[in-house]
């Protein structure tokens, strides 16, 4: 293994690209760019605890889905978890580029 002065330091830039490229990032800046003004801290929230939720299922549905399946078997199950929640996100996203805010306040209304 190639272990260095620089390692530590690769390590938390490779680690920082994923936190900028994951979920949380896609979550917020989604919010932000549906939701009307008067609405972006409740869809914040809302979404916030929506990702604690799927934290905590994941961290109490892992050991118990490795008891039944491999490791490599869990860990593929939850790709294809996050892959369907990638493919559900692209296909459902609203482009609002070009799109003025007036007419989003006003288009994305409940």
């Amino acid at each position: 293994m190639l272990a260095n002065a620089h390692t530590p330091i690769l390590t938390i830039a490779l680690y920082c690209l994923g936190i900028g490229m994951g979920p949380g990032v896609t979550v917020f800046a989604f919010a932000v760019e549906l939701f009307p003004t008067d609405l972006i801290g409740s869809a914040s929230g809302l979404a916030a605890a929506v990702a604690r939720i799927g934290a905590l299922l994941s961290a109490v549905g892992f050991p118990l889905m490795e008891t039944g399946v491999t490791i490599p078997g869990v860990l593929a199950i939850l790709a294809v978890c996050a892959i369907a929640a990638a493919w559900v996100t692209w296909h459902y996203q609203l482009e609002t580029k070009g799109l003025s805010l007036e007419y989003l306040e006003t288009s994305t209304k409940p």
